[in-house]
């Protein structure tokens, strides 16, 4: 490999290691309706503009830990 190979491939990993997703999540209706998602995505968004993040995409989930749990049981058994 030569030197310019190894720059090239050095600032090709920069360049991804500065991407993020953003992955918010709550656990009850009550704290969607007090904009817990949009808290939660504010303070990632202020985060990744404090370390040379770009934000590429952002997940918004509404799940209490049983019907998440229950939502990866079917999957597993979807597989099977």
């Amino acid at each position: 490999m030569t030197r310019q190979q190894r720059k090239d491939i050095q600032r090709a990993v920069k360049q991804f290691v500065r991407r993020a997703i953003i992955y918010c999540r709550v656990s009850a209706d009550e704290q969607e309706n007090n904009t817990s998602l949009e808290t939660q995505e504010a303070d990632c968004r202020d985060w990744a503009a404090a370390h040379g993040r770009e934000v590429v995409a952002e997940v918004h989930e509404s799940f209490t830990g049983m019907l998440l749990w229950e939502r990866v049981r079917n999957l597993s058994n979807e597989i099977r």
